[in-house]
């Protein structure tokens, strides 16, 4: 940690100015007592328990916040809870009284922060008591404040490394290709080693070791506190300039072919790139040869390196560009698709409206039948072409039909293993557009997120219906249906790389009576179904029972989930039953209107690039 003098540069009195509500251009008595602290990247301002003294306020860079510790027993592995922007303090509560810290801050990058202490604002406060009540009030609204979505990976980005693993001449051309694009993306500035003296850069000579030039590292804050993103084009290699680009940077974009050789180079091992501690958040860009060729041995590129997320370039795809632009500009579109048994074909309708909208899908997840129909997208198929392949599926394969001997479940579940078998055998980590779909553990009642493996077994158990199809087999341990627990995963969508989430829920609304006090027994309703003037009687069926009362269990957290997302669309789909696979049409048609309604009434969300 590196104290400097209390010289305030533009950005940093506007942020004072904006946390105090103060003039801090002007000799007001706080400034003089403030002090600017720099942290390099991987440093650590404090950890979880250290003496509470002093509040800091973010200026650049970022941090990191993570729990050491639960009640008073030591984490294992430290748990990160949080992530701080400029902006942003850590310590408001240290200022107020007296404690210890919560939590641990270490910085991601090279950071600047200002400090004042607890002793020298309780000095200050008793000429300006009007500070006080403003720190107690920003205190207040931040312990009430939910947690941010989409505080995640790539909401806010200032600054950026393009790290090829080749000097290649694919490497090159997809680096001029993303140049391109981000340069229709307002104030954007892109530097390499050589382009320095254009870009007016004080230093155009790098030292070859030691530190970089104060000057350099000024004129580096002043672009990014200017421009919307600053990129950093690196060599591959352990070089100064390389490691000077990934101490300033949110995110490194790793670039490899995919063609080429997997495993990791000895200067990724020298830059601290693949340590299970570092700090850095990484992305890993694989460059297809061809764009309709097989993704295939992706795993293979993830093992070392282990990226926070990966994406797919492939060769004269343009979408796959642009994908990738919108994920770096925090403006990925992420689709939730939530469950509801063969009510789930109106995803289908919902994915196609997008798709004539113009609308494009950069991240996808689902639970249960929404990860199903959610499969065809993520796999690069067209709407129509989805639909075909469901239609095939559901109405000539039948998988709600192969009844057995109900010991473990009332369906064997081998028609829907088959039919995931053929359809959907492939690796998550190979799909086109990132994918991912929840189960729940049955022996502990944990989540599972399924975001690599198997597709066809990761849809297998996310589809176990409990009591109507049998447990999956998920690491040694048996899973379920993923509704059990999270039947709209839109939590789990905000943790990626998206920017906004539109969810699709099919939850019941709305009330349903019934026009008998008791309820009929089995020979009554055969009765009704084989005797022309018996009484009739409005019973759901087993299976039917089974499913409602699943969908009953998470209907608090499916409201709660739909109004965390940017966009809720609700097809109508209470007249349909829930096993009613032949209405596959009719429930399509009201996923799509339910789109087209809510997009028309919320045009921006149409918007394309």
């Amino acid at each position: 940690m590196i104290a400097i003098e209390a010289h305030f540069d533009k950005r940093t009195q506007e942020i004072v100015e904006r946390y105090f509500d103060i003039p801090a251009s002007k000799q007001h008595e706080l400034t003089e007592v403030l002090q600017q602290i720099r942290l390099e990247g991987g440093e650590w301002l404090f950890h979880q328990g250290a003496e509470a003294d002093s509040l800091y306020i973010l200026v650049r860079g970022r941090l990191q916040v993570w729990l050491e510790s639960k009640a008073g027993h030591k984490l294992q592995e430290p748990e990160l809870i949080g992530r701080v922007t400029p902006g942003d303090s850590v310590g408001e509560l240290a200022l107020l009284s007296r404690g210890t810290r919560s939590a641990g801050i270490q910085a991601v990058r090279d950071s600047t922060l200002i400090r004042i202490s607890r002793n020298s604002f309780q000095q200050l406060t008793q000429k300006h008591p009007s500070l006080l009540m403003k720190l107690a009030e920003r205190a207040a609204n931040l312990a009430q404040k939910a947690p941010q979505p989409g505080a995640g990976i790539t909401r806010n980005l200032k600054t950026i490394s393009i790290l090829p693993l080749d000097d290649s001449a694919a490497l090159h051309e997809f680096c001029e290709q993303l140049a391109s694009n981000f340069s229709r993306h307002g104030t954007i500035r892109w530097l390499d080693r050589n382009s320095l003296a254009i870009n007016g850069s004080p230093v155009t000579e790098l030292p070859t070791s030691g530190l970089m030039p104060e000057s350099l590292v000024n004129w580096v804050q002043h672009l990014e506190d200017t421009t919307r993103l600053l990129v950093f084009q690196c060599e591959p290699a352990a070089s100064q300039w390389t490691r000077f680009c990934l101490r300033q940077s949110d995110l490194v974009v790793m670039v490899a072919a995919a063609g080429q050789e997997s495993a990791c180079r000895n200067w990724e091992h020298q830059l601290g790139l693949l340590e299970p501690d570092s700090t850095v958040r990484r992305m890993l860009v694989l460059l297809q040869p061809g764009a309709a060729d097989e993704i295939k041995n992706t795993g293979r590129w993830l093992s070392e390196r282990k990226p926070d997320f990966h994406l797919h370039a492939r060769n004269g795809n343009q979408r796959d560009i642009e994908r990738i632009s919108r994920v770096l500009l925090g403006e990925a579109t992420g689709l939730v698709l939530g469950a509801g048994a063969s009510r789930g074909f109106a995803h289908l309708g919902v994915i196609k409206a997008l798709e004539v909208t113009g609308k494009p899908i950069d991240w996808i997840g689902g639970c249960s039948i929404g990860a199903i129909m959610a499969a065809p997208l993520a796999m690069g198929l067209t709407a129509d072409q989805g639909i075909r392949l469901m239609r095939k599926a559901f109405i000539r394969g039948r998988p709600f039909s192969d009844f057995t001997l109900p010991l473990v479940s009332l369906l064997s579940g081998g028609r829907m293993q088959r039919l995931l078998r053929e359809h959907a055998d492939v690796q998550i980590e190979d799909l086109p557009i990132p994918f991912f779909c929840v189960s729940s553990s049955l022996d502990d009642g944990t989540v599972n997120v399924h975001r690599k493996g198997s597709m066809a077994r990761a849809l297998q158990a996310t589809a176990s219906m409990p009591g109507i199809l049998p447990p999956t087999v998920v690491n040694g341990r048996l899973a379920v249906d993923g509704a059990v627990l999270n039947s709209l995963p839109v939590d789990v969508m905000w943790q990626q790389a998206v920017g906004e989430v539109i969810a699709v829920s099919l939850a019941a609304h709305g009330t349903l009576k019934v026009d008998y006090s008791d309820t009929p027994s089995a020979w009554a309703v055969l009765r009704n179904r084989w005797l022309p003037f018996a009484r009739p009687y409005r019973v759901p069926a087993m299976m039917t029972v089974v499913l409602k009362a699943t969908e009953l269990a998470t209907l608090q957290d499916v409201r709660l989930q739909g109004e965390r997302a940017s966009l809720l669309i609700q097809p109508d789909v209470r007249r349909f039953g829930l096993t009613e696979v032949r209405a596959f049409d009719d429930i399509l048609g009201a996923g799509t209107l339910a789109a087209e309604t809510v997009l028309h009434h919320n045009p921006s969300q149409a918007s394309t690039l």
